[in-house]
């Protein structure tokens, strides 16, 4: 079951929360909504599932056009944050409310609720109500109720944002393996860029109703399209230059410029912090990277990862991220003077006020 969404746009009185979207989900895909709130993510959902209307545009369901279609003729299933099941039913009652609405005789009905309970691990549970139930018991409940008329489609608006971290880092795995095991056409809304990257095929990246980029996971972090995709995706260092000689002059550092910056425009650099170098002494340097000399304010190590606050000649501080056990390799501490050099940069040409953006 495709989706394709074709220049969407939604105002609620005068501001425009939906500009002109447009994007494809394949058949199978899992495909994550991604932005800050207020990005227009859910609304965008929702006019998918039928519970709003575009103001323009138009959205294809299975290559029908389904923009004037009622919910229930969308063979669309809708998972809320906040559960939303009914509190005065049962778990099985929930999860066969939809199959009574539409009929369905008894023992199918049972049937297919056996086997609901047991796809989402709540075996022996369905007596219970949802209040007897842990949060991430009733997102499960949510799910199965979702799936339980077999839906073409799957809509996920923030399902695992009232969870705590550790039982959301559970259902992301299992609502991975369970999307593949049915082969169901996904779509989610999240502002979680773990999230996104984790359990989606494709990323959507909305920002004040636009779409910014579509792409694979790795696409949107290692390329990003604009500036707002570098600073939203991940942390980067972020570096003010021009250019000069057709290259991006940032202080110290000389990086590719963008094909269309002419010469004298200002440009701004976003650099990963695992972009970063730190260099031994005795480290060959390729002739056409830029190095810089820095001292070490600050080392901090979490987990397996050290983050080395690095302050350049020039008052400049970045942030680099390696493998602790390179710390003792490198044999530096607070204090040292280092070299350091760019592995790769994102230059844009500068159109936005510094403030927008920060280390």
């Amino acid at each position: 079951m495709k989706i394709r969404v074709q220049n969407l746009e939604k105002s609620f009185g005068r501001e425009k929360v939906v500009d002109d979207v447009s994007f494809d989900v394949e058949h199978g895909e899992l495909v994550a909504l991604l932005g800050p709130s207020g990005g227009g993510k859910s609304t965008v959902l929702r006019m998918i599932a039928g519970l709003e209307s575009p103001d323009r545009g138009n959205v294809f369901i299975g290559g029908r056009d389904a923009t004037l279609e009622p919910v229930q003729s969308r063979a669309v299933g809708f998972v809320f944050q906040h559960y939303a099941l009914f509190r005065h039913m049962s778990v099985r009652k929930n999860i066969a409310f939809g199959l009574e609405v539409r009929g369905e005789k008894k023992a199918r009905v049972d049937e297919a609720v056996d086997e609901l309970l047991a796809l989402v691990q709540l075996d022996g549970l369905g007596d219970r109500f949802p209040n007897q139930l842990s949060g991430g018991q009733r997102q499960r409940v949510a799910l199965a109720r979702a799936l339980a008329p077999r839906p073409e489609l799957l809509l996920l608006d923030e399902p695992f944002g009232a969870l705590d971290s550790k039982v959301r880092l559970e259902l992301r795995g299992w609502l991975r393996r369970l999307q593949r095991e049915r082969g169901l056409t996904s779509l989610f809304v999240t502002h979680d860029q773990d999230e996104a990257m984790e359990l989606s095929d494709r990323v959507v990246i909305l920002s004040r109703g636009k779409v910014e980029q579509v792409g694979t996971p790795e696409d949107v972090y290692d390329r990003p399209a604009t500036e707002f995709v570098a600073s939203f995706v991940g942390s980067s260092n972020v570096l003010s230059g021009t250019i000069s000689k057709g290259s991006a002059a940032t202080g110290p550092f000389r990086l590719p410029a963008p094909r269309e910056a002419e010469e004298g425009r200002d440009v701004r650099a976003f650099v990963r912090h695992h972009q970063i170098e730190i260099l031994g002494p005795t480290a060959d340097i390729p002739s056409s990277s830029s190095v810089a000399s820095a001292r070490i304010a600050r080392i901090s190590r979490v987990g397996w990862v050290a983050k080395v606050e690095l302050e350049l000649a020039e008052g400049q501080h970045l942030i680099a991220e390696l493998p602790k056990g390179r710390i003792a390799d490198l044999g530096i501490s607070e204090g040292d003077h280092v070299r350091v050099l760019f592995r790769d940069a994102a230059v844009f040409v500068d159109d936005s006020p510094a403030d927008d953006y920060a280390i």
